[in-house]
């Protein structure tokens, strides 16, 4: 294995020592040329001996642990290699490019890891930037036909929008790195999508399938989160009585219930999944109806808006405050009629050193959506009150 990182990183000490001179040029040509004839060898041998290394009496654990620290070199490599300026500016494109030659060859060694041992593959690891752009044209090209092809069928604009965000947020780097379970969802994700495209069902039907496969494939962002949230809560809080609102309600519970989630994968492996987290916000808000004693059978119960004169700084984040305030009406410290106009009433009456203004939408998703981060915030900040009171 030694010998096989040592010869990974000889092909990057070849490509950066013809920094001086244009890689593609016909001076260096048959200098180049034998060194990409190397690098074809070295993909084919590195291969076999991947490949040997299994048949070897190895155990799992130290097998596990030769592959990763392959696929860490050869991940590492890849962001040198694109991050090296070399003269080769013109004729980049050429087979001749020496830097094009490596990361191309690289990339094959990395992807034929990734196929042959799917089970020691590091799937939080980062993906380098190479590979990043390879799959940002490839998404692209499929986000479009795909678009295309749901606009046609009349799909929901909004619902189009929400689902079609995950490559959308790829597209526009929305995140500081992606890491290659990100990339298998995508790929998941937009396969799932391309299957829907081919049902022909009228658009109310599809708008249904399209729903159901969110749940399936577990899209358990907060905007999707979202989406389903505020459509629900509009549609129960239409209903003129407190039964209406809870057949609505149920009726909504069962349907999430009823979906199996077929996906291995996550959009974010550091949240609920989504049926669980529809679940959850729809039993608490049957819960909280059921138990009201203030909500009358009309419905007619007047809303009582408060505003301060000026908003509240606190210190802690939007997530944080809305976690505590989630605690607040669960423990009974808050008792309040509407949980709707609590929610907007701290949302438009304070301010996060981040955020001037919080927005109700942010606010309720991270109400009945909050993450481990918030909730080991809030600890924290509940750790912070206890020293505080033995203090006294």
């Amino acid at each position: 294995m030694k010998n096989l990182l040592n010869q990974l990183n000889k092909v990057v000490n070849q490509v950066q020592s013809h920094h001086s001179v244009h890689q593609c040029s016909i001076r260096e040509h048959a200098a180049i040329k034998s060194t990409i004839s190397d690098l074809n060898n070295l993909t084919k041998e590195h291969k076999e001996k991947l490949q040997s290394l299994s048949a070897d009496p190895f155990s799992e654990k130290k097998l596990k642990y030769f592959y990763r620290s392959y696929q860490k070199t050869l991940v590492r490599l890849l962001n040198t290699l694109y991050q090296f300026q070399s003269t080769c500016q013109v004729n980049r494109e050429k087979e001749t490019c020496l830097k094009r030659k490596a990361i191309k060859a690289l990339t094959e060694l990395l992807c034929f890891l990734r196929e042959q041992y799917p089970h020691a593959f590091d799937t939080t690891l980062n993906i380098p930037s190479s590979v990043y752009q390879t799959q940002k044209e490839q998404l692209q090209q499929s986000l479009i036909l795909i678009k295309s092809m749901l606009i046609t069928k009349r799909v929901n604009r909004l619902l189009l929008k929400t689902i079609t965000h995950p490559i959308t947020d790829f597209l526009d780097n929305n995140k500081e790195h992606y890491t290659f379970s990100d990339l298998t969802y995508l790929h998941s994700w937009m396969n799932k999508l391309a299957i829907v495209c081919t049902k022909s069902h009228t658009s109310r039907e599809l708008n249904k399938l399209i729903c159901i496969s969110t749940v399936e494939h577990d899209l358990n962002s907060n905007i999707c989160f979202d989406f389903y949230v505020e459509f629900m809560a509009k549609e129960y809080h239409i209903q003129d009585t407190r039964t209406e609102q809870l057949e609505t309600l149920n009726f909504y519970l069962k349907c999430v219930k009823q979906v199996y989630v077929t996906s291995n994968v996550s959009f974010d492996l550091n949240k609920k999944k989504l049926k669980s987290a529809l679940a959850n916000w729809l039993k608490q808000e049957i819960e909280y109806i059921t138990n009201s004693c203030h909500i009358n059978e009309s419905n007619q119960q007047q809303s009582v808006q408060l505003e301060l004169s000026s908003k509240l700084l606190i210190s802690e984040s939007v997530a944080s405050l809305a976690y505590l305030t989630k605690l607040f009406i669960d423990t009974g410290f808050i008792i309040t009629q509407n949980k709707e106009e609590t929610i907007r009433f701290f949302s438009n009456n304070f301010s996060t050193n981040r955020a001037d203004t919080i927005s109700e939408r942010s606010f309720r998703t991270r109400y009945f959506n909050p993450d481990d981060t918030a909730i080991s915030a809030t600890k924290d900040i509940i750790l912070k009150w206890l020293n505080a009171l033995q203090k006294q």
